[in-house]
């Protein structure tokens, strides 16, 4: 009874099917209906399928070969990573025991302080001129700052002289 109805009713049902909106899943079907016909054709032609299903049996068959080669190959790499690591960081540790060797005899002589100093002169001096526009005038407001400190000390000098 089902399948008499069924028979009975397939035109229609074939017209509504046609006539409903292709859906995404649909058009996945359609497409890999379209590979599976070109990779046939393409057979058909090359006979290269065989050659390829050959090549993916003989993998699956010795797959515990080539993940063993894979393992070999990661670590003989890895290995090579980790000694450029571990020298990396050996070059590390010695400039930094360097710079503190060379830190702690800057502070002791007192070179360091000196060093210190005439960095902050030559950043100060580098801002100045910067400031005023040029070289020379930051050279000329240097000497003038320079002269009114000796006048300065020469009226102190001659002031301490009266009353003493």
């Amino acid at each position: 009874m089902i399948v008499n109805a069924l028979i009975g009713n397939m035109e229609l049902l074939r017209e509504e099917a046609e006539s409903m909106p292709a859906t995404i899943g649909d058009a996945f079907v359609l497409v890999g209906n379209a590979m599976l016909r070109l990779v046939g054709q393409f057979d058909q032609i090359t006979g290269s399928s065989s050659r390829i299903a050959d090549v993916l049996i003989t993998l699956a068959d010795n797959l515990d070969r080539v993940a063993i080669y894979a393992a070999t190959a990661a670590t003989i790499i890895g290995g090579r990573y980790v000694a450029a690591i571990v020298m990396a960081k050996v070059g590390t540790l010695g400039l930094v025991g360097v710079l503190g060797l060379l830190k702690r005899a800057l502070l002791t002589t007192g070179i360091g302080a000196l060093v210190v100093v005439a960095g902050e002169l030559v950043y100060r001096f580098a801002s100045v001129t910067k400031a005023v526009g040029g070289l020379g005038k930051a050279l000329g407001m240097v000497a003038d700052v320079g002269f009114d400190i000796c006048r300065a000390i020469y009226r102190n000098s001659q002031c301490h002289s009266i009353f003493l």
